[in-house]
């Protein structure tokens, strides 16, 4: 799937690059039409004198690149628009081929017919019942039965954590800012372990 979007990637990734430039050219002018600088040493804003001349080309490129933005802004719009939902098609055929791929068939088939088989095949444990007599005190070994909803708890339990494992990564940290500012969204690892 990811071969067959390639070209959307490509265009995803250069309008990102595009938007990114634009807002930190906006911010930029932005703080020159304040007459301020951002100082990268000291990291800090200071302010700074400019002359006319500097001032009213600052200007007229900050009002450029501000109507111009709006035309980007739309692009970036439907080209993100495009790729979250090629991620959200893509996680959730993962997601499909992850949960069937560790369905735990063979319990569950042990488990639905143990009541047909002679011995009990799939079980929870062992209770030991002690049956009192002066005599000979003996101790009788029972299995607890396994039922269907156990090992329906268990495998989503293991289903949720893998997938909270794939999914805990810079990708959902930040991604509303990682959208806003025009940084790349980094795809999660969906790599089956």
């Amino acid at each position: 799937l990811l071969i067959l979007t390639l070209h959307v990637f490509f265009l995803y990734s250069i309008c990102t690059r595009m938007q990114n430039a634009q807002i930190t050219l906006l911010t930029s002018l932005f703080k020159l039409l304040r007459g301020k600088k951002k100082n990268i040493l000291r990291n800090r804003v200071d302010h700074c004198a400019y002359d006319g001349p500097q001032l009213l080309v600052g200007t007229i490129i900050f009002v450029v690149a501000l109507f111009l933005f709006q035309t980007t802004l739309a692009y970036y719009i439907l080209v993100i628009g495009v790729w979250g939902s090629i991620l959200t098609i893509l996680s959730l055929l993962w997601l499909l081929l992850s949960l069937l791929g560790n369905l735990p068939l063979y319990s569950l088939l042990l488990v639905t017919y143990q009541r047909s088989l002679p011995v009990q095949t799939l079980s929870m444990g062992v209770v030991l019942e002690a049956k009192e007599s002066w005599h000979n005190p003996t101790f009788l070994v029972k299995s607890k039965p396994c039922t269907v909803i156990i090992v329906l708890k268990a495998w989503i339990k293991f289903c949720s954590l893998k997938l909270y494992c794939a999914y805990e990564s810079k990708a959902t940290e930040g991604l509303v800012w990682s959208i806003i500012s025009g940084v790349r969204i980094p795809t999660p690892s969906l790599v089956q372990t």
